[in-house]
This record gives structure tokens, C-alpha cells and sequence, in this order.
């Protein structure tokens, strides 16, 4: 379940729905600089004190309802083809800890594969990359999908083929302009 808003009052009142088990999350990543050290923002637990803060108002927040995972995935689109990436995280949210992760590549159940390609279809993407949680009885949860998502990473760690699949994408799409423009 995901909320979109800026009024406090919506916030709390989804906080309360789900037993205040509601995490935060930004739209992009976010630097913030102080003392010359530079902090990013990563996914946060909601609490009553955070929702009495008049800064909710200013802009539109992110929330969701928390699932106790067992780890994530990243899965990467390119065209029908799919890369699954588990990620074990011992700090919770993956992107605290990147050197600290465990990966390995896993199988896309066909339900999940199924929806990815109508939302593909539907958004008119070729490429994406979705993050996932995975609970502790292996049920899927979509969190998101970013039509420029990284992947080289996973790329460089489990050595799933994203690049040549890419290149390939790009090369029959070039083709197939060439073919329309002659």
C-alpha cells in the first residue's frame, strides 16, 4: 500500500491504518551537506514526532506500508528480456551498504514477469529497472520502478548480461529506423 501526499493528516491516518508499520521514502535520492561531509536520505521509519513537522506540507511525500522482507530484488527489463537480482542486506535498506551486500541472480516468478510486461507495454518502456521485497513466504512486493534505474553494479557483481542486452536493444532499434527510412 502507497500513499502520495502532503498533508499530515492523510499521513498519519495511513500511519494509523497500518499500525504505524509505514516507512518514508524520497522520489530521487537526496544529498544533504553539512561540515563538509555530505549524508544521503534512505528509507525511514515513520513515527508520530515525524508527521507533527510542518516541513510534510511543503512538499509531496512518499510512504508506504512496511514489509518485513527477508531481502530485495532489483529486477532489470530490457525489452522481454529480465535480470533478477536478490539482494541480502545486513543494513536494511541495500543503498547504505552496497559493499556489505550479498548477490545472487534468481528466477522471476511468472506472475511478476506477466505484470512487469503489461506495465512496460502501458508505460511504453523499453528498459526499466523495479525494486522488489521479497517477504519471508517468497511473496513478491513491488515498491517501484525507475525508468533510468542503475544496474551496472549488479552487472559487475553477478555478471547477468544487462550491457548486452542494451546493445543489442539499441542495435535492432537502429536497424529498424534504418529499414523505415530507405
Amino acid at each position: 500500500d502507497t500513499l502520495i501526499t502532503n498533508k499530515p493528516a492523510e499521513a498519519r491516518a495511513f500511519a494509523e491504518r497500518h499500525g504505524w508499520n509505514v516507512v518514508y521514502k524520497t522520489f530521487t535520492p537526496v544529498t544533504v551537506t553539512r561540515g563538509g561531509a555530505g549524508y544521503h536520505t534512505y528509507t525511514t521509519p515513520v513515527t508520530p514526532e515525524l508527521l507533527e513537522d510542518e516541513a510534510v506540507r511543503y512538499t509531496a511525500h512518499l510512504f508506504q506500508e512496511r514489509i518485513d522482507k527477508a531481502y530485495d530484488v532489483r529486477l532489470v527489463c530490457v525489452d522481454d528480456r529480465m535480470f533478477a537480482v536478490e539482494i541480502h542486506s545486513p543494513a536494511g535498506d541495500w543503498r547504505r551498504a552496497y559493499n556489505a551486500n550479498r548477490y545472487q541472480v534468481c528466477e522471476v516468478p511468472d506472475e511478476v514477469a506477466t505484470g512487469m510486461r503489461a506495465m512496460l507495454a502501458a508505460l511504453r518502456l523499453h528498459f526499466c529497472a523495479a525494486d522488489f521485497a521479497v517477504d519471508h513466504d517468497g511473496r513478491w512486493w513491488f515498491l517501484d520502478l525507475n525508468p533510468n534505474g542503475q544496474w551496472g553494479w549488479l552487472e559487475q557483481a553477478t555478471g547477468v548480461p544487462i550491457s548486452s542486452a542494451i546493445a543489442d536493444l539499441l542495435v535492432r532499434k537502429h536497424r529498424s529506423l534504418k529499414r523505415r527510412a530507405t
